[in-house]
């Protein structure tokens, strides 16, 4: 129906309540009725929509889309504009913004732009970066084999997570009252409080045999969670209440790349 690729990384929405999406052929449009595809030369790993502006990030490159008088989307490199100099075989695939400035996440790095004066930082970690977080104003990471970091005008500071996060990834950071909440790909949920790490086993036994690869909570307290091979659970809160889609149960696949909640409440998956 959409005429597009056939893996969706990441979906947003904009100001208009059109849905963006991150296609493996370009930036997927749907505006409630007409699918629009802009195509790319490389795959659109990331997609986010901050301040009426579009960015996307993809195989090394990274950037802004602006919408022209017809509607249609113009793509403009930040990247090619500022001359930055970008890692061979280099790919985006986390988006996100801390006040004025906009983080693009690679597995090398992390590169802080700065819209007001167009100045770029570089956060360059020895080891990989599996993926990245913003809550509450505040950049975290996990690095590979490692555990979660905290980014700071002043440095890169470790906080937890070295020996209970070496062999699995941390998928979602969600905010708590006092502290954070952690989803991770195989170990189930954790709970951070006044420095200390715990396991949070009220969730947990949904997930024991999964490969968790996506994660939300919804503006209603359920955690949606993507597996790599069973679809999509929805659990609330308190672990009393639970729903499963897979293939069986009228998903496309299995696979479920990335979860997004529009302005309306609909859950969109991108498989």
């Amino acid at each position: 129906e959409y005429a597009a690729g056939s893996q969706n990384w990441m979906i947003t929405q904009g100001i208009n309540n059109e849905i963006y999406i991150a296609n493996n052929e370009g930036v997927l449009a749907f505006d409630s009725e007409r699918w629009n595809l802009y195509p790319m030369n490389s795959i659109i790993r990331s997609l986010a929509y901050f301040d009426k502006i579009l960015y996307s990030g993809s195989y090394m490159d990274f950037g802004y889309w602006t919408k022209q008088s017809n509607g249609k989307l113009l793509y403009q490199s930040l990247v090619e504009k500022h001359d930055i100099d970008i890692i061979e075989d280099e790919q985006f695939w986390n988006i996100y913004k801390i006040e004025d400035t906009i983080v693009f996440q690679s597995l090398n790095r992390i590169l802080l732009f700065n819209r007001t004066t167009s100045e770029i930082k570089s956060i360059n970690p020895e080891k990989p970066i599996l993926k990245s977080f913003v809550v509450n104003e505040r950049l975290f990471f996990q690095l590979e084999g490692d555990g979660i970091y905290q980014y700071s005008p002043d440095g890169i500071v470790y906080l937890f997570g070295k020996s209970e996060f070496n062999n699995t990834r941390v998928i979602e950071l969600f905010q708590l009252s006092d502290g954070l909440r952690i989803l991770t790909s195989t170990n189930g949920f954790y709970t951070y409080r006044n420095n200390v790490l715990q396991s949070w086993p009220i969730l947990g036994s949904f997930l024991k045999n999964e490969l968790v690869y996506s994660g939300l909570q919804s503006t209603n307290g359920n955690f949606i969670i993507g597996t790599v091979t069973n679809g999509l659970y929805i659990i609330s809160e308190d672990g009393r209440d639970s729903k499963h889609f897979n293939f069986e149960k009228g998903l496309l696949n299995n696979t479920i790349l990335s979860i997004f909640e529009d302005n309306d409440s609909n859950l969109w998956l991108g498989l």
